[in-house]
């Protein structure tokens, strides 16, 4: 956690909008600022992890690589604790909004209180050992071996090639000897994301609606790398949909890639993003702009380094299963591997049984809490009409 924890902090410096690039609001600033740095702590543990894991030094300590990558930023970047309490600032600012939101409503009053309540209860669940059979078996359970034995081996199960850059990154909190705070770093960005949604969301009750999701517990109890990533790219695009600056382009594209390293699934998300963007290249008065947005970014340090992180674990999923788009075209890749399509399709049909799209929204069995909840399909039917 401290490795993560020094990190997120470097990023906060290393992220902090340039001088001329101030000119976007202060909610637009702080909020990309701190969801990319969520987002990117996370990423670049996990390269980190990755690294030492190929080299066979699983046993370096990643904390001593974090803190000296802190004691360097802190050392090059300017007004470094200035920046710090500017956001700090700016949280305790958007707190007190929340707190002070319609308070002369009691029911709305009532309503942010169960909220809060709800958002601890959440963060109280995350805290606790590995139990899911996923999560232990290799989203954990392959760190865990790959700390014991020193480095990196390949025992030929499918699940193998299913490990993302998310999942690399639990090799620090197995050194640091607190696994019970893998599935909190899932949802440490939950806070900030309840601040923000307060912000967009005119009634707080929808926001309840989201926060009281049983998918919440699936997501906070599971010890899968799956809300941490793709929340902070949702909420970057939101951000950049409303400011279309080049800072929270590059944050957008960043976010993107870093997401997709997380877990392939993150595609679906991507794919969506990526298409609206297009859809604004097609516009003239945009197209110039995004163009020189585009030469920009591709000489940012950190966008490059982000596409190596994401080509190195490419290449690693390539090493164990001979496919690096694994578990997809699996038909192309691993056409004579019978086993490895039947695995590749099982996990495309997962949860499409008889009752999907229904099992979206409401629980089909004792063991799977991961729906999205009734009130969520009730809210959703009146924009579709």
């Amino acid at each position: 956690m401290l490795s993560f924890l020094s990190l997120f902090f470097s990023l906060l410096l290393i992220l902090y909008p340039y001088k001329e690039e101030n000119n976007l609001d202060n909610d637009d600033k702080f909020y990309s600022l701190i969801f990319t740095s969520f987002c990117l702590a996370q990423f670049f543990l996990g390269a980190i992890s990755l690294f030492i894991i190929s080299v066979n030094f699983a046993k370096f300590p990643t904390l001593l690589i974090s803190l000296i990558i802190l004691i360097l930023t802190l050392i090059y970047q300017k007004e470094c604790f200035k920046k710090y309490f500017q956001i700090y600032n700016f949280i305790k600012y958007e707190l007190d909004f929340f707190l002070k939101q319609n308070r002369k409503n009691k029911f709305f009053k009532f309503v942010n209180i169960l909220i809060l309540i709800f958002v601890f209860l959440i963060i109280f669940s995350s805290i606790g050992p590995i139990n899911h059979p996923d999560a232990a078996d290799y989203h954990v359970g392959y760190p865990f071996q790959f700390f014991n034995i020193g480095g990196f081996f390949i025992d030929g199960s499918f699940q193998q090639g299913l490990l993302g850059i998310g999942d690399y990154s639990n090799l620090a909190f197995i050194q640091e000897k607190n696994i019970w705070l893998i599935r909190f770093v899932q949802i440490i960005n939950l806070p900030v994301l309840v601040l923000f949604l307060s912000r967009k969301i005119e009634n707080n009750f929808f926001l309840l609606a989201f926060i009281t999701t049983p998918t919440f517990v699936f997501w906070s109890t599971i010890g899968k790398p799956l809300f941490l990533g793709e929340s902070c790219l949702v909420i970057v695009y939101l951000i950049w949909k409303n400011n279309k600056t080049e800072y929270n382009f590059r944050s957008l594209i960043i976010a993107i890639i870093a997401s997709v390293a997380f877990k392939i699934s993150a595609l679906i998300i991507s794919f969506t993003i990526v298409f609206d963007i297009c859809l604004n290249l097609n516009e003239n008065k945009y197209r110039k702009k995004y163009i020189s947005y585009f030469k920009s970014i591709i000489k940012d340090k950190l966008f490059i380094s982000s596409c190596l992180i994401l080509f190195s674990l490419l290449v690693n999923r390539y090493i164990v299963t001979g496919n690096f788009a694994y578990p997809l075209l699996t038909n192309l890749f691993n056409s004579n591997d019978r086993l490895l399509n039947e695995f590749s399709e099982f996990i495309s049909n997962y949860r499409r049984d008889g009752f999907f799209p229904l099992n979206m929204f409401f629980v089909t069995s004792s063991s799977d809490l991961n729906v999205l909840g009734p009130t969520i399909l009730f809210i959703i039917i009146p924009l579709l009409l």
